[in-house]
């Protein structure tokens, strides 16, 4: 006759923080973190004086975190098909002309969003839009603006690129709502003959090496975020 010999489980050791990590690299570490915990948790015994009511309570908080680690799953899933896109598109970029990359479309903005959403910039409510730093052709300085864009593309850089691209809330009045970037102003109303003129003055020149001129796009979406940025950007041309 065969005995019933209990289950042995073995627990899931803890994963080593990688070194160096890129932004999927420590998504998948967290994910990781929790798949360990939640593995051990359920796998460890069951008090022995569990009552019917605390068995129900833990296998219910059992049941969501599985369901939880499945979404985590699949936003891992989801951010590795954005990576790869956004690869695509950098290297489909480098191979096209200005001409071709003059022509790309810049609205909507979904595909600048992907690409912010690909290096590790998400959406952080949904009250924020992506925002191009230098706009695909510009409404008061559009000689400047037309110059900015072609300057960029001079780099191989797409106008989708997330080098161009930062997440700005949609409004002024949702500012009591915007945790992530309170500092920063609003996207609809950026849109300035005034931060034209800040940005043709960045960009515009064509003699710029390709160092500083991403150092420039860097400095610019740290300000823009930090709210460091001209006082006047949203003010609109006087007279």
């Amino acid at each position: 006759m065969k005995t019933n010999t209990p289950i042995q489980y073995f627990s899931f050791p803890k994963p080593e923080r990688p070194l160096n990590p890129s932004p999927l690299d420590m998504i998948i570490y967290q994910y990781e973190l929790k798949a360990s915990e939640f593995h051990n948790g359920r796998n460890s015994q069951a008090p022995v004086n569990e009552t019917a009511k605390q068995k129900a309570e833990r296998i219910a908080k059992r049941d969501k975190d599985w369901q939880h680690l499945r979404l985590e799953r699949r936003k891992i899933a989801a951010h590795i098909m954005y990576q790869e896109n956004l690869t695509a598109y950098r290297k489909s970029s480098e191979s096209k002309t200005i001409r071709e990359l003059a022509t790309e479309n810049h609205h909507p903005t979904k595909m600048l969003a992907r690409n912010l959403l690909a290096v590790g910039e998400p959406k952080p409510t949904p009250i924020h839009e992506a925002h191009h730093i230098i706009p695909g052709s510009g409404k008061h300085r559009k000689e400047l603006i037309i110059r900015s864009r072609l300057n960029l593309h001079a780099f191989g850089i797409g106008i989708n690129d997330p080098l161009n691209g930062i997440w700005l809330r949609n409004f002024a009045k949702n500012t009591a709502d915007d945790w992530a970037t309170p500092e920063s102003p609003a996207h609809r109303p950026i849109h300035t003959y005034n931060y034209e003129t800040w940005i043709a003055s960045k960009f515009s020149n064509d003699n710029l090496p390709e160092r500083v001129f991403l150092s420039r796009l860097q400095t610019v979406k740290r300000e823009l975020r930090s709210g460091t940025h001209p006082a006047d950007i949203l003010q609109r041309k006087a007279g």
